[in-house]
């Protein structure tokens, strides 16, 4: 695409005349790589604003320069990278305003950002340092899994992240403590979590003890801000108690028992034993009947939160929101679903986006404190390889600009150009995308008596979160309102409490449960849950699909294998309380792949320095192909970081995904897979789609299940062609009643081969809809009963 051209025919847009009706967005590319050279957003307009990209020679992004009219351009992002790829360091604004220093585990996990103790002794960078041009570091992040052995820095005579001890080691990626350092926020804090065996979180607990001057930590547990949550077994939270800040020291904040509809995840009501006077942010108590939905599952009204009604549209996105004093507010959207206008109390506001969604210009109408009420473009995004921030220029869109002129002797006129520092905001945020803090593009000099030492960062706002994302009292402080937050993801103001929208998600961070069904709900879990209910360790950009940093909505084909073992086999430990005997070979199975995608990342990370060996691993000869088979896959499939820029790196996939992800189908089995055979237990009733020897099924089928007992390939022709074959040992799958009764049946007597036989039953199962995967474990059960039958015939010479 070359050229976006938009139309707004309807609307403040077109009413203000001057043009406005038209927004255009110009494209230029690099003939060779395909990538984007510049954007021009309204070129010659007044509201014009341009980016312009440049790469090194494997196509990674360098610098991000952005124009307000493409002649004075400002350098708002410099990238350096790590030998093998991930990205090392990004430098921030014309004047270099922060400096962003990023640091992995040998798994290529983020360690951490900048340092623990947001000093220049200690930073990679040394930002903030005497002489250094770089503002000092405004924040420092350390994630911590499985203990003080998983980083060790390249100097190791300083070590910017300090060690914590006493910590449960995770070795799953999630994470079990986080050091955050916001020195304008006051005192540095230690998160240490604990999960159930469905990595759900459980409990957060708040630590100080940072010694700053030598960067080790000392961690006090707080009564400040720790959280203790429960579920059921659909995923909906049950209980939650969270307290809040040292301004009231040892209050609670919440003590929340959900209660939801009998039958259903539709929450009802929310009973809080927490005074309601303790804090004025949170969720306080409910009477019954405060929600209630439409027939899809909507939320429709929230009493406590003065919502009488909400009105949803057929694409599942919000159009109205009434409230109990009267106030209406109106929302509108494009044919993809993205928000295209809101109107508050009269004040209009209009987003325009490119062809992939992204915001590049906000404009306004009817706010009186912006030019009078005039319709005005109040902002401009700022885009690397992610959001960067926005800049804030106030340009009336009615009067129209006319260039300012100046007379150059000698070379005819020239434009005259105000420049104001201070109106361009730069987003910092962590490993998920929230926004920890944003600085203006100006910074500040400090000096010893008379004497320059270093620069610092204008702070414009920082806040800290609660896991589901509720802002922590006490922990933010604002000069203005930014719009992004948590997942950096818009934040609706408008909305009473705190509250995100996305492409798919209306959110409650105060709650932790969306309004909205997951249009894309994970199995087993409540289509109101967010984030698998593990916050540290996914995000959610778009609001459909829980990934880890940086898989927005397409996380890789390693992740999504990963995660699924994981989650599965947590889910059947917990269920069947270990694993059934006669299912032990395909439990090994499960290991090999298992050990093998972690040997396959080691060698992604390591550009194939670092690989073991099945036998090195004790891995015995009979499922070495399965360990062989997923490193393969894992080497291939292992997302690696880069990107970024203003925000914590985001993870792209290698080039050949494409190829992974049809490795990963035909050599391994998916977890999904691979975990119902290994973990079914062999008392365990029958269900649809069951495989297995026909007397197991037989002997576990339940009176009434509407199931049949289907052998395959079928028992009547295999008894004939296939030595040593019984009826009662055959391989079998129980499916519905109907669906066997449209499987034709053999009679009489067969004479093709037992191999044709096996491919006629997996032909017909096809027809009637039988999952793939399942026909495939009848195939190769099936096979692996009678090898000798199934063995593919010499082919004949053919005679010259």
């Amino acid at each position: 695409m070359n050229l976006l051209l938009q139309d707004y025919k309807l609307g403040g847009m077109a009413d203000a005349g001057n043009g406005n009706r038209w927004k255009k967005i110009a494209y230029q590319y690099d003939l060779i790589s395909g990538k984007v050279n510049t954007v021009s957003y309204q070129p010659g307009k007044p509201d014009a604003f341009y980016h312009r990209y440049s790469y090194d020679a494997e196509n990674r992004i360098t610098n991000v320069e952005t124009s307000k009219d493409s002649i004075y351009w400002e350098n708002d992002a410099f990238y350096q990278y790590y030998k093998h790829g991930p990205l090392a360091r990004a430098v921030i604004g014309q004047q270099q305003v922060q400096g962003l220093d990023y640091a992995y585990t040998l798994q290529g996990w983020l360690k951490g950002v900048n340092s623990t103790a947001v000093t220049s002794a200690f930073d990679m960078g040394h930002d903030g340092a005497a002489g250094s041009m770089v503002a000092k570091d405004v924040f420092g992040l350390a994630l911590h899994h499985y203990g003080n052995g998983e980083y060790s820095p390249v100097n190791n005579t300083v070590s910017p992240f300090a060690s914590v001890t006493g910590l449960t080691s995770l070795f799953d990626g999630n994470i079990s403590a986080i050091s955050q350092n916001l020195p304008s926020l006051g005192n540095p804090l230690l998160y240490s979590y604990s999960y159930d065996v469905l990595n759900r979180l459980k409990k957060m607990q708040a630590s100080n003890g940072l010694n700053t001057t030598t960067n080790t930590w000392t961690p006090v547990a707080l009564s400040d801000y720790k959280e203790s949550i429960s579920y059921d077994a659909n995923g909906n939270i049950l209980t939650y108690d969270r307290y809040g800040n040292k301004a009231m020291p040892n209050k609670q904040m919440d003590s929340l028992a959900y209660s939801y509809k009998t039958g259903t995840n539709k929450l009802e009501f929310i009973k809080d034993d927490i005074a309601a006077a303790n804090y004025d942010n949170d969720i306080d108590n409910q009477l019954i009947g405060n929600y209630d939905y439409d027939a899809i599952g909507n939320l429709v009204k929230d009493s406590a939160g003065s919502i009488r009604n909400i009105s949803w549209n057929v694409y599942g996105k919000i159009s109205t929101i009434t409230k109990t004093d009267g106030t209406t507010i109106g929302y509108t959207y494009d044919v993809t679903g993205n928000r295209v206008s809101k109107t508050v109390n009269g004040v209009q506001t209009w987003y325009v986006r490119d062809a992939s969604g992204n915001v590049m210009s906000v404009y306004t109408k009817g706010d009186n404190t912006i030019n009078s009420g005039a319709f005005s473009q109040t902002e401009t995004h700022l885009y690397g390889s992610s959001r960067l921030g926005i800049n804030t220029l106030n340009t009336n869109m009615e009067s129209g600009v006319t260039p300012v002129t100046v007379n150059l002797t000698g070379l005819g006129s020239g434009f005259n150009i105000n420049f104001i520092r201070g109106k361009k905001f730069f987003e910092l945020s962590n490993h998920l995308g929230n926004v920890l803090a944003t600085v203006s593009d100006k910074k500040n000099s400090i000096f010893t008596g008379s004497v320059f030492d270093h620069y610092e960062a204008d702070i414009v706002s920082a806040q800290e979160y609660y896991p589901f994302g509720m802002q922590m009292p006490g922990r933010g402080l604002s000069s203005i309102k930014y719009r992004y937050g948590f997942n950096g993801q818009e934040k609706s103001d408008e909305i009473e409490g705190n509250h995100n929208t996305a492409l798919f998600w209306e959110y409650d961070t105060r709650t932790g449960r969306r309004w909205n069904l997951d249009p894309k709900p994970t199995m087993g879990i409540s289509e109101y849950a967010v984030l698998n209910n593990s916050p540290l360790l996914y995000s959610d950009l778009l609001g459909n699909t829980p990934g880890g940093p940086g898989d927005e909505d397409n996380p890789s084909p390693f992740r999504k294998l990963w995660n699924g073992i994981v989650y599965q086999a947590n889910f059947f430990t917990i269920s069947f309380k270990g694993w059934g005997a006669g299912f032990k070979a395909t439990q090994d199975q499960l290991g090999a792949s298992s050990l093998g995608m972690m040997d396959g990342a080691n060698r992604a990370l390591s550009l194939g320095l670092i690989h073991r060996s099945a036998e090195s691993v004790g891995i015995n000869e009979q499922n070495a192909g399965w360990y062989d088979a997923a490193s393969t896959v894992a080497q291939y499939a292992t997302p690696t970081p880069g990107g970024g820029g203003g925000v914590a790196p985001q993870l792209a996939m290698v080039s050949n995904s494409e190829v992974v992800a049809v490795k990963a189908a035909t050599q391994i089995q998916t977890a999904v897979s691979l975990l119902a055979k290994a973990t079914k237990p062999p008392a365990a009733p029958v269900q649809e789609y069951d495989v297995g020897e026909f007397k197991d099924l037989e002997k576990n089928s339940v009176s009434g299940d509407k199931l049949d007992l289907h052998h395959v390939p079928q028992a009547h022709a295999a008894n004939q062609i296939i030595p040593g074959y019984t009826r009662a040992t055959g391989t079998a799958v129980a499916l519905n009643e109907k669906v066997h009764r449209l499987i034709p049946r053999l009679k009489g007597s067969y004479l093709g081969s037992a191999r044709e036989l096996l491919a006629r039953d997996a032909q017909n199962m096809r027809q009637v809809a039988v999952p793939r995967e399942v026909i495939q474990w009848i195939v190769d059960l099936a096979k692996k009963q009678h090898p000798n039958s199934y063995i593919r015939p010499p082919r004949i010479p053919k005679v010259p």
